[in-house]
């Protein structure tokens, strides 16, 4: 048997050592990568929890504007039936002005409009959702719907507006319902004016209602689906 010369036996013991040394380098290096990983997993799934929760919080808020402006909405539509039966009632007034005769009108015939005021709808907490960026982290069929309400409700809000502008023709049906006496003297030309006015103040009334009835059919729908 032949043996190997001290040397060459040193050499071989210096590999392996370096061996030995590099592998466990390598270990440590792998240990190190899986470690950052999984941290980096840990904290994405940290971040994905608490932007979970916060959609869940900010959908609560969003959920409760919205409970909020369906009640304050049901009045509003109250509102504007007593207000289109009163627009009714004074058209077919002036209509029947324009063919009486000389003969004074009752007071009874005069009908003075409801109250009608702006509804101020809540929409804060869906803005600051999608400013917030905190919507993305909703459903995207939750996003839509609510996305679709709150521009429905823009558009209703819009069309109060244009309705309370035209408000001057209630204002003149209020007087003639305090002063008969000037309804009974209404020339043709006043009637004509009035009824012009009416009709239009009226349509501007069927198109806030319209918007309004469809709102409130959105938030029947939603409402469900995002409470649960």
């Amino acid at each position: 048997m032949t043996l190997k010369s001290p040397v060459r036996v040193a050499s071989s013991l210096k590999r392996l050592k370096q061996s030995l040394h590099f592998m466990n380098l390598m270990v440590q290096v792998m240990a190190t990568i899986i470690g950052i990983l999984i941290a980096l997993g840990l904290d994405q799934l940290k971040v994905a929890r608490q932007n979970r929760r916060n959609a869940a919080q900010a959908l609560g808020f969003v959920v409760s504007d919205m409970e909020a402006n369906q009640r304050r909405l049901a009045k509003t539509l109250e509102s504007f039936g007593s207000n289109e039966k009163a627009a009714m009632d004074n058209l077919a007034f002036l209509q029947a002005c324009r063919k009486r005769t000389l003969a004074p009108v009752g007071k009874e015939t005069i009908h003075a409009f409801p109250t009608l005021s702006l509804t101020i709808l809540q929409s804060a907490s869906w803005e600051t959702a999608v400013a917030s960026q905190t919507a993305s982290h909703l459903e995207m069929g939750r996003v839509q719907k609510l996305a679709a309400i709150f521009e429905l409700q823009r558009k209703f809000e819009e069309a109060q507006s244009d309705l309370l502008r035209k408000g001057s023709i209630r204002a003149r049906f209020a007087v003639l319902n305090q002063e008969p006496s000037h309804a009974a003297s209404l020339s043709s030309a006043e009637v004509r004016g009035l009824e012009y006015d009416l009709i239009d103040w009226y349509s501007l009334l069927q198109n806030a209602k319209v918007l309004g009835e469809a709102l409130q059919e959105a938030y029947q729908e939603t409402l469900p689906i995002c409470r649960s």
